[in-house]
């Protein structure tokens, strides 16, 4: 793999970490600020977090933060897959692929339990 691609991965997982932490301690100072410290989380779908954004919800501010951080290393492997394929380093390409499957497959069942 490249240096410049090794930058932009490690800028990747930066970028990640920077815009998850923002959320999640908007939503910290948020629910200090609100004084609502209860939390269900069965009840927040994608669209409720969305819709949460747009409403001031401190809870889905703290969602798309933990999302934001779950999401990073996906968009990391993504951005490898990609360099891998690039290169024609079939090895690599082939081991990446087995890994996103594998997320890809513990999302769903993930949302279905």
């Amino acid at each position: 793999m490249t240096d410049a691609m090794t930058k932009r991965i490690s800028k990747v997982l930066i970028s990640g970490v920077l815009i998850s932490s923002f959320f999640i301690l908007l939503g910290i100072i948020m629910t200090i600020k609100q004084n609502n410290f209860t939390f269900n989380q069965s009840e927040y779908t994608f669209s409720h977090l969305i819709n949460g954004l747009f409403q001031i919800d401190s809870k889905a501010y703290l969602m798309m933060g933990i999302f934001i951080l779950i999401l990073t290393p996906i968009i990391r492997l993504l951005g490898m897959l990609v360099q891998f394929i690039i290169e024609k380093n079939t090895l690599y390409v082939a081991i990446s692929t087995i890994v996103l499957v594998v997320l890809v497959i513990s999302f769903f069942m993930g949302i279905t339990h």
